[in-house]
């Protein structure tokens, strides 16, 4: 699910002026924490036997030990996602490089933010920001959203203690999706249906990924997905964890003291940085 939780750990370098989704009638409040993993997909497919319909099969268990044993590096790391309403705090753990920067977004009001406590400073931008340039699709880009085919497998599993479907997703660039989506978190597919629409309207290239667009069924609690491209990686997302409990609206915003800069400023310092 690196696709739908990608905008939470990353800074886009190019965005586009987006338009807020609409409030929904149900909302959650409370913390949801996800377990990404991904891992280069040939030399595990060579140790399936070239079969790669049994990467799907794995356990997140086998996996990794199926890399440990091909001596593959495994990207594994959890995000946490605060939510309140039309308030969103995502942080995220064992990720290279990113220090303890994490992401404010308010859909009411069109505001995105990095934080970046290190440097006591926010990155900041909104709908309208002028520094923002616009990002097109090409009609390439639309035609493979469009011809995305979602197919239920026609079995129910019980995943961490939640009865859950299973859908299957292909497109025309080869990737393969398998979600195992369930009915009885409907807050949750409200709140990241919305988390969907504001990544794909920012013009990130992950944005239309299959597990995005299986949210229309259910909340995923456990996906697998195999890429299509010519260096394939195969990655995992399962639920980890759920709780609804009040927040602190404070906890939506940047700490007091902290300078703001704009994403031109932020673009500009990368360039300059030794």
């Amino acid at each position: 699910m690196g696709n739908l939780f990608a905008i939470a750990c990353l800074v886009l370098p190019v965005l586009t002026t987006f338009a807020v989704p609409a409030a929904h009638a149900q909302e959650f409040e409370g913390t949801v924490t996800m377990r990404e993993i991904a891992v280069e997909a040939e030399p595990l497919i060579e140790r399936m036997g070239g079969d790669r319909e049994r990467l799907f099969a794995l356990s997140v268990e086998r996996l990794l030990e199926e890399a440990q044993e091909a001596g593959i590096d495994v990207a594994d790391y959890a995000v946490t996602y605060y939510m309140k309403g039309s308030m969103l705090r995502s942080t995220t753990s064992a990720m290279p490089g990113e220090g303890e920067s994490y992401v404010l977004v308010d859909y009411a009001k069109g505001i995105y933010r990095l934080v970046q406590p290190e440097q006591r400073l926010y990155v900041e931008w909104t709908a309208d920001s002028a520094d923002v340039p616009p990002v097109e699709l090409d009609d390439e880009t639309v035609s493979e959203e469009s011809e995305a085919r979602i197919e239920p497998i026609g079995e129910t599993r019980i995943i961490n203690g939640i009865r859950c479907t299973g859908y299957r997703s292909t497109d025309e660039t080869g990737t393969v999706a398998v979600a195992w989506l369930t009915a009885d978190l409907e807050d949750l597919k409200a709140s990241f249906t919305r988390l969907a629409e504001l990544s794909e309207s920012m013009g990130d290239e992950e944005g239309n990924a299959p597990v995005d667009r299986m949210l229309q069924y259910g909340f995923p609690v456990l996906t697998m997905a195999l890429e299509g491209d010519w260096e394939p990686e195969f990655s995992v997302a399962q639920l980890v964890s759920v709780e609804r409990t009040p927040l602190s609206d404070d906890l939506f915003e940047p700490p007091a003291g902290f300078m703001k800069i704009s994403m031109r400023e932020m673009m500009r310092r990368q360039i300059e940085r030794p």
